[in-house]
């Protein structure tokens, strides 16, 4: 004999609340990181200038040049870290968000599970992959049950843009600070405003595309709240006729 019991079934999809925040506050450590990251690098550079300057193998020189090295250095791992765990905690977010919208009844999709992850790791796609993929999730669980959508796609378009450009100016600016190597001081000065002007607008593009994934994930978690509670008062509601209404 069949037994009913009043809890939804083992598959039913889960809440994002603590993936949410977990993403949350690793975004808004890379965008503390992000600024903290530009300011070292001017300090370096600085630092650099400040070497070269000095008299050729004075104790001067040797400690600039050893301040120059040590801020590159934590600039370098402050912020490949930081942009390291809030991709993790992104990215396991994503694989959540994506497969709750599976066990809702959302097919069919054009990306799967996988391609949350998998991306964000292939060459040149993963330029594109990961903001379909976004965009996909933030569409499908936007959904109502009768096709409506419950809002635009100017959030997504804001994230999509100011990640995409983050990408492009921050490797122009690793090129630049790659050409700059073995420069005399007066080189460096010269192309010191480039060099700031470049942080400058892809520290801004960094923090913008971090706000967006934010506001994001706040509206995605809101919507799938919704619809799991929506499901849960018709599942109860379905084994207990007399279970109020939403």
């Amino acid at each position: 004999m069949s037994q009913h019991h009043p809890y939804p079934p083992v598959e039913a999809p889960k809440p994002l609340r603590v993936p949410g925040a977990i993403a949350i506050t690793a975004l808004c450590l890379a965008i503390l990181a992000i600024v903290v990251g530009f300011l070292l690098q001017v300090g370096s550079q600085q630092l650099l200038i400040r070497a070269l300057d000095a008299p050729l193998n004075s104790r001067d020189r040797a400690g600039e040049a050893a301040l120059a090295a040590l801020a590159g250095l934590a600039q370098s791992a402050l912020v490949i870290g930081a942009l390291l765990f809030a991709g993790i905690a992104v990215i396991c977010w994503l694989f959540r968000a994506r497969t709750n919208l599976t066990a809702f009844g959302r097919e069919p999709l054009t990306w799967g599970r996988g391609w949350t992850i998998g991306g964000w790791f292939i060459p040149i796609a993963n330029l594109f992959i990961p903001l379909s993929v976004v965009g996909e999730i933030d569409t499908k669980s936007a959904t109502a049950a009768d096709g409506t959508r419950t809002h635009g796609r100017i959030l997504f378009g804001l994230w999509a843009t100011t990640w995409t450009l983050y990408l492009i100016v921050d490797r122009i600016g690793a090129a630049i600070v790659i050409v700059m190597r073995g420069t005399t001081a007066a080189e460096l000065s010269a192309r010191m405003p480039l060099t700031i002007g470049v942080g400058i607008v892809s520290t801004l593009l960094g923090i913008s595309a971090a706000a967006s994934m934010i506001a994001l994930i706040r509206r995605i978690g809101a919507n799938q709240d919704h619809t799991l509670t929506a499901a849960a008062h018709a599942y109860y509601q379905q084994q207990y006729p007399s279970y109020p209404a939403l």
